[in-house]
């Protein structure tokens, strides 16, 4: 049987409680140091982070995967011989990759940022090339809008100059087998200049002039605007049609199929 509890019981209790609460205090603040320091301490790695990723871009060419086309001997950057040779002896004109009286128009919006449209690029697209823009099937117009980061317009800008010299697929697809990590700052003048001194014929110092001329302004701003009119929300977003009609979208992995039904 539990007899009533002393005054000098229930002080001591007090005194445990009080004692508890304050350690408990003590171990919350010194949970919210640590948390901050790892806070500040993540911060100067991911920044740190940042200055080897670009490094790494500008020394070694930028990041590979998989799809990635392969350094070939002599290439100063990943697919610089592949690419020239996948796209050799097709016309360009601008924006447009393949003969300008096609019967079959695809249209490509694409972020050269974005890691779906680099898996596209090289996967999908080559035997799009091959089998109907080569052959006169099909043309090909890639319409560059930036969404994702501070890196997409500054690609977008060099790429739509390179256009200028009727170049614009080949700095693409050298962007995308190189392409850094999302928002890294990885498009730099040095990297831009690497990217486009690997393209055939291009004219570099022209090019990184052209950046800011009016018509690489109209040029991407003509392609936003034509995004917003179609409810294009996400990369690549893909239409295909009879030129001269209106196109239909079609994800990626149902492009063949279509392009082989138009042609037929």
């Amino acid at each position: 049987m539990l007899g009533p509890v002393s005054k000098d019981r229930r002080e001591a209790q007090r005194a445990e409680a009080r004692a508890q609460r304050e350690a408990a205090e003590q171990a919350a603040s010194q949970a919210e140091q640590r948390r901050k320091r790892l806070a500040i301490l993540g911060g100067i790695l991911a920044g740190a982070i940042v200055v080897v990723v670009a490094v790494v871009l500008i020394a070694g060419g930028g990041s590979k995967n998989a799809t990635t086309p392969a350094r070939q001997a002599g290439d100063a950057v990943n697919g610089q011989s592949a690419i020239a040779q996948q796209l050799g002896g097709i016309p360009q004109n601008g924006i447009t990759l393949g003969k300008p009286d096609a019967p079959i128009t695809i249209v490509e919006y694409g972020d050269l940022q974005c890691p779906i449209c680099a898996d596209f690029s090289n996967t999908v697209l080559p035997s799009v090339v091959d089998t109907y823009v080569r052959t006169g099937k099909a043309r090909l117009q890639f319409r560059n809008i930036s969404f994702i980061g501070a890196d997409s317009p500054r690609l977008a800008q060099m790429a739509a100059a390179a256009g200028q010299q009727n170049k614009l697929f080949d700095f693409i697809e050298l962007v995308y087998a190189n392409q850094g990590q999302e928002n890294s700052g990885y498009a730099t003048d040095a990297y831009l200049k690497k990217i486009a001194g690997a393209v055939p014929g291009l004219n570099v110092s022209k090019a990184l002039q052209q950046r800011s001329s009016t018509q690489v302004s109209d040029q991407l701003t003509q392609a936003q605007q034509l995004a917003d009119t179609n409810g294009v929300t996400g990369t690549p977003t893909l239409f295909v049609g009879k030129s001269g009609q209106t196109p239909t979208q079609v994800q990626a992995d149902a492009l063949e199929g279509t392009l082989k039904q138009l042609s037929s």
